[in-house]
Order: structure tokens, then sequence, then C-alpha cells
């Protein structure tokens, strides 16, 4: 389950970028449906990595994004059927079929909610000295 590794992977990127004190409340991602990333799987791994960290649980919003490609040779863009390989043939004739979507894995941006008092909102008095 490679999603564990994906989930960690985004907290890690994220956490150093945090304000201090930020409470993580959502996370927005672009993914492509050619990475083989199953979408529940991340979001049970995100929560899971979220709760290891002991970080309050953060909503992750997923985009799909579909596979679409172009011809090289006339420039013609459409969405093949994964289920047909004939779908990969340009109306032209030739080729190459470049894919130019559905390989994207990335983190578009992420909200943060700032406490007025953070000890109110359970940050720990250590952190809060550091």
């Amino acid at each position: 389950m490679h999603e564990l590794s994906i989930a960690q992977s985004i907290l890690d990127l994220l956490q150093p970028q945090l304000p201090p004190f930020a409470v993580l409340q959502s996370v927005n991602l672009r993914i492509g449906e050619l990475t083989g990333v199953d979408a529940d799987s991340l979001d049970f791994a995100w929560r899971a990595v979220l709760s290891a960290a002991g970080m309050p649980s953060a909503q992750l919003n997923i985009q799909i994004v579909p596979w679409h490609v172009r011809c090289g040779a006339c420039g013609h863009q459409w969405r093949p059927n994964r289920a047909d390989t004939t779908s990969l043939v340009c109306k032209c004739g030739a080729g190459p079929v470049l894919a130019i979507a559905g390989r994207e894995l990335e983190v578009i941006d992420c909200h943060v909610e700032i406490p007025d008092n953070p000890d109110a909102a359970g940050v720990p008095a250590a952190a809060m000295t550091e």
C-alpha cells in the first residue's frame, strides 16, 4: 500500500511550512488516474499518519485528474478509453501519442487555523516554549 508512504510524504512536506501553533484543517490534492493511487486508501492512510503524529484530523480533498493524451504528429487531444488499447491511436494514424494529463500527484494548497490562545487549542505547553 504505497498510499501510506504518500500520506507520510504529504505531511513531511507540509509540517515545516506550517506557522507556529497552526492547526491543519484541510489539504487539497490533484491526483492523476494513471498514478494508481486509490483515493479511499490514501484518505485512510492520511488519517493514520495524522493520528500517529498526534495531530488532529484534517480533511483530505482529492481531485482526480483524468487521463488525456496528445498526438505528437497532429496535436489532437483526447481522453482514451483505458480498456481499449486502440483508443491510443490518433485519428490521423500517426504518432507518437503522449500522455499530457493523468500522472499528477500534487499538493495544491492547505488551509490552517491559527488559534488565538494556543493553550486552549490543545497545544502542549512544552510546544509553546520551543
